[in-house]
């Protein structure tokens, strides 16, 4: 062994006693400390004294459990500082145990498989760095804990030795792993956060989920947000979860995530570097003005201009006591003072620092404060419309940042608002009862409002001609103009103007697109022939065939004007052109010109029925057009009717004609009871195509009569058979002798034949002027029959009734045309071969009608017995007729509705708006089928230009509502509850009273009224036990108790309508089912269910 090694083993020698009490851990380091020092001076003192000092530093250790060899893995780095002379023999790394006692400098540990360098090397470099790697094996150390490594190298200077010895460093022995982590984190329960920086506010939670390298010997602690939590908590498989939710004293920072277990901080790392920033602070804003700060504007569309911020509060660190300063201070770093002697003061620690901040996110405006617009995406700039109406007008704006913190004060702007006087809505009208139309006589109304009163004069034309200018409510004026022979035909033209030399406001055009054409020409008839323009005929019953028009176009030139140096301008275009005619709207006939049938739609066919007796026969036709001008001169077509002589004998024969007598028969009594006789009169034309033609005499009426009183009957059957069923055509006249004396005896008529029965009440057969006349014609073959299935598919009255659901003919169609037109009747036409049908099909029949005005529709109808032989029939009333087909589908159990009541054009409903007595009269018009008993009044508040009159008319024939003293209606009136329950039990006829009311309607006008309305279902009071009478009632509560009046409704099922209208208001299934057309099945709860849309 060497001289430097040989020195170091004398070292070891030294003994140190043990002291009477324990030293503490700081002082065994300054024992140490003290015993490397000698060691220094010794070896310096046994050197020459020129020698220079050999240095060890930069000493760092780490140690590993390394549980296969049960030691420790140990890595040691140091640099040495050599002075030129000096050479290093060799390096000693030395353990010293930092827990225990030190008793002698035999507890210090020297490394086994220490570097030795060998050989004596020189260096004439000032530095070197060394390093070792060497194992410390099992059980030594033996005790676990902290120790000090020690590099000591042996030194040679001028062959003298000596020894350097190193500073300590610390380390870890312990054969237990280290805990790592790594955690994921998310907000307020969401999944976890994406790779990216998500903003927090106050109220949020920050969700903390982490899983540790292995289980600890306790629950392991955390911080989040700088805050230690105590809801730690573990999910299983070293899996943790905590949470931290943030107040208004958490700091504005990123959270900063520190997990400790067994006592030390564990390394953590995230799953996916996701960031959470907290932000309390709200942004706001530093300009806010309305047309770059502009006072003044006149219009209502103004621009916004934004300027924000969103500064982070700051926050104090450390700071002790309270400064002042007099301008800013900066947010980092070190803050200098001036001291009284000019001398520098440094102030440790920040007096402040700034936090962070989300960025501002969105904005939104408001007009009232109250009511605001949606959250959209921040901008510097907005478009935005001022609320309506002259004066200071206040925009409020509030700012959000990306962290959801909104100002808690909204920022206001304000400007004064002038807006020039402006004409809307405007609206034209006609007195005519064809909508946009009008005639000679008829009255054309303009009606227009101001945005705002005026004191200039106000101007307008109709028609070219100067008319006055009436005031009628606030703001809102009319004029009005009655059309003559010598105004222009076409579009009635209008100018509305405010002042003058140039107007503050003008318009010549409509706000709702209405418009009046003036049609002063009547049609013209075309066409008009008997039997195809047949030269004779040998029966009564023929058919007319019609054209007729009425679509003249006009063309118009434009006026000049005159101007100041009296040369000519051409005011407006020179010509336009446009059509004029209202179209053809009705038709009547008459075998004499002097008597004639009723106004009937018009069509291009038309059974009638000549007058009696051979010779020439001529029909005359008139024509009105839809606006009412009427042919002054009829239309004219001859016939020579040529009717054979039929002899009386009783058995048919097959002759071009024959005369059938038949039965007219009791019609409440069973079949065979016969009271009368009448005859038919059967011919076959050249195709042998047969027609039945029967008149029903005076003197039969009046035998048929008194047979009937006689028998306590009120009820005459006219049986026409036809066995082999070979009639093509059936026509049946009842002259008006004959229809007077059934009156006279309050009997009414059924009309039977083989292929349908018309039963006409009594009360239809009263005060007709005319002969009836009904012709049956069934459709027998099969291409007519599918022509007419084919149409019922298509028709959207069908689909209505029954959806997509197939359908098919049952029986045979039947077309019935009659002069008997708008009274009711009943019919009943038979099913045929129904063996085929199971009860439930039979049940889902319906008829599908097409009327001969054009019209259609769809009735269900009921089965009843068709005649004696159990062949049966559909039987439902009409008022008017045409061809009607007997259809069968699956569908007849749902119910089709159409909307009564509609929205407004913003998609709003409106549910509290109160509803007026116009709009109740509108609504009773569309859902009311009561006959009319009561005149019509001319109301002293309701111009014949009134939008809802027609309506108002229809409810006060009804009887359904009524005016006031003095012959007013008051239209714009709102309605009260005690006033609807008065309708509801004049629409039911309910006259029955009910005990058991409401305790705030006694002694009121409205009481019985109430009581009947309740006892029947249709209203509703409330919690308290009132009907409170004289509220205004709501259009919710309108159509609410409509729908208990017709049994309609609730509509569950069909989507949303309306945007005010959500799903959990409590008339939601109401509005629903007054406001969409459905068709719908019965729910279990008696209501219906939603299944498509018409």
């Amino acid at each position: 062994m060497n001289n430097g090694l040989r020195d170091l083993e004398d070292v070891k020698s030294l003994k140190w006693y043990k002291e009477e009490h324990m030293i503490q851990v700081q002082m065994r380091k300054n024992v140490l400390l003290i015993l490397l020092a000698l060691l220094c001076a010794i070896s310096f003192w046994s050197r020459p004294a020129h020698a220079a000092q050999v240095e060890i530093g930069g000493v760092s250790a780490t140690a590993t459990f390394n549980p296969t060899t049960g030691g420790f893995d140990m890595q040691v780095d140091w640099e040495d500082d050599i002075s030129p002379g000096n050479t290093i023999l060799g390096h000693m790394i030395y353990l010293v145990p930092a827990g225990p006692e030190i008793y002698n400098f035999q507890s210090y540990h020297n490394v086994n498989q220490t570097m030795i360098n060998g050989a004596a090397r020189s260096w004439t470099s000032s530095s070197s760095i060394f390093n070792d790697s060497f194992s410390i094996g099992a059980g030594n150390p033996l005790i676990e804990g902290d120790y000090h490594v020690y590099v000591v190298a042996s030194v040679i200077n001028s062959g003298m030795p000596f020894t350097a010895i190193s500073s300590s460093n610390t380390v870890h022995l312990s054969p237990i792993q280290p805990i790592s982590a790594t955690y994921n984190l998310a907000l307020n329960n969401q999944p976890s956060l994406p790779q990216e920086t998500v903003y927090a506010k106050v109220g949020d939670t920050v969700n903390l989920s982490f899983t540790l390298s292995r289980a600890p010997s306790a629950m392991p602690t955390v911080k989040l947000a700088a805050q230690t939590v105590n809801n730690v908590s573990s999910v299983g498989n070293n899996v943790y979860k905590a949470s931290y939710q943030f107040d208004a004293n958490s700091i504005e920072d990123s959270v900063q995530v520190e997990i400790s277990a067994e006592g030390n901080t564990v390394a953590a790392t995230s799953d996916n570097n996701s960031v959470i920033i907290f932000d309390r602070t709200a942004p706001t804003a530093t300009t806010f003005n309305i047309n770059n700060g502009d006072t003044v504007t006149n219009s209502r569309s103004v621009t916004l201009t934004i300027a924000s911020v969103d500064n982070p509060t700051p926050r104090g660190v450390g700071a002790r006591g309270t400064l002042a300063f007099g301008s800013a201070v900066p947010g980092t770093g070190p803050v200098r003072l001036a001291s009284l002697d000019n001398s520098a003061w440094n102030i440790r620690g920040l007096l402040a620092r700034s936090g962070v901040t989300s960025g501002l996110g969105e904005m939104r405006f408001s007009n009232d404060n109250a009511n605001w617009s949606e959250w959209e995406p921040y901008s510097t700039s907005k478009q935005w419309e001022l609320s309506d109406g002259d004066g200071v007008k206040t925009v409020y704006m509030e700012l959000k940042d990306k962290a959801g913190n909104i100002t808690t004060t909204p920022a206001s702007a304000n400007i004064q608002l002038e807006l020039p006087v402006s004409i809307a809505p405007v609206n034209i009208k006609s007195s005519n009862d064809l909508t946009g139309y009008a005639k000679v006589g008829d009255t054309v109304t303009l009606t227009f409002s101001l945005s705002k009163p005026t004191s200039s004069a106000l101007t307008a034309t109709i028609a070219d001609q100067d008319v006055t200018v009436t005031s009628v409510s606030y703001n809102v004026y009319n004029a009005s103009y009655t059309l003559t022979n010598s105004d222009f035909e076409g579009r009635v033209w209008f100018s509305i103007r405010v002042g003058s030399n140039p107007p503050e406001a003008s318009t010549s055009s409509t706000t709702d697109d209405t418009k009046v054409i003036f049609d002063k020409t009547a049609p013209t008839a075309t066409v008009l022939t008997i039997n195809s323009g047949a030269a004779t005929t040998n029966t009564m019953a023929v058919t007319l065939t019609i054209e007729g028009q009425d679509n003249s176009r006009l063309v118009r030139a434009g006026k000049l004007l005159a101007s100041a140096d009296n040369s000519l301008y051409t005011w407006g275009p020179l010509a336009y052109s446009e059509p004029v005619g209202s179209g053809l709207g009705q038709m009547q006939f008459s075998n004499d010109g002097v008597n004639w049938s009723d106004w009937e739609p018009y069509a291009t066919t038309k059974a009638w029925t000549l007058s009696y007796g051979n010779g020439t026969k001529t029909v005359y036709m008139k024509l009105k057009d839809k606006v009412g001008n009427e042919m002054t001169t009829p239309y004219t077509a001859t016939i020579d009717l040529q009717q054979p002589f039929y002899s009386s004998s009783s058995g048919p024969s097959y002759t071009p004609s024959e005369t059938i007598t038949v039965n007219v028969e009791n019609g409440v009594a069973p079949s065979g009871s016969v009271v009368s006789t009448a005859t038919i009169n059967r011919t076959t034309d050249a195709n042998g195509r047969k027609t039945d033609a029967v008149t029903f005499t005076l003197d039969q009426a009046n035998k048929t009569v008194d047979q009937l009183k006689a028998a306590g009957s009120d009820s005459a059957r006219i049986v026409i058979p036809d066995p082999k069923d070979e009639v093509s055509e059936v026509n049946v006249t009842i002259p008006k002798a004959s229809t007077d004396s059934l009156v006279k005896g309050n009997v009414g008529v059924e009309i039977s034949t083989a292929n349908g029965r018309v039963d006409i009440p009594k009360s239809s057969l009263e005060g007709f002027a005319d002969d009836i006349y009904f012709r049956f014609v069934p459709i027998k073959t099969e291409d007519e029959r599918k022509v007419v299935e084919d149409r019922a598919k298509k028709e959207q009255e069908v689909r209505l009734a029954v959806g997509n659901d197939n359908i098919s003919i049952v029986g045979r169609p039947m077309t019935i045309e009659t002069n008997l037109q708008s009274r009711p009747v009943t019919l009943v036409i038979p099913l045929g071969d129904t063996s085929s049908l199971t009860e439930q099909q039979l049940q889902n029949l319906g008829v599908f009608i097409e009327h001969s005005d054009g019209t259609k529709e769809f009735v269900k109808g009921q089965i009843v017995n068709y005649d004696d032989s159990g062949k049966l029939g559909i039987q439902f009333t009409v008022t008017k007729f045409s061809t009607f087909t007997v259809v069968k589908t699956d569908g007849l159990n749902k119910t089709t509705h159409k909307a009564y009541i509609n929205g407004y054009p913003d998609g709003t409903f409106g549910p509290e708006k109160n509803i007026t007595r116009a709009e109740m009269a509108s609504l009773l018009a569309r859902v009311s089928d009561k006959a009319a008993t009561k005149s019509s009044i001319a109301y002293t508040d309701v111009a014949s230009s009134h939008w809802a009159k027609d309506a108002i008319d229809q409810a006060t024939k009804m009887g359904l509502m009524e005016g006031y003293n003095g012959g007013s209606f008051k239209p714009e009136q709102t309605i009260t509850r005690a006033e609807m329950a008065a309708i509801l039990s004049r629409i039911s006829g309910n006259s029955a009273s009910s005990g058991d009311s409401f305790n705030d309607v006694n002694g009121h006008w409205a009481q019985s009224a109430v009581a009947q309305a309740k006892a029947a279902g249709y209203i509703d009071g409330y919690a308290d036990g009132t009907f409170r009478p004289e509220q205004t009632l709501t259009r919710a509560e309108a159509v609410t108790m409509i729908n208990k009046l017709l049994g309609r409704g609730p509509l569950s099922g069909a989507a949303s309508k309306w945007s005010d209208v959500p799903s959990g208001s409590w008339a939601f299934e109401q509005i629903q089912e007054a406001s969409i057309d459905h068709t719908s099945e019965k729910n279990a709860t008696g209501g219906e269910q939603w299944v498509t849309t018409p």
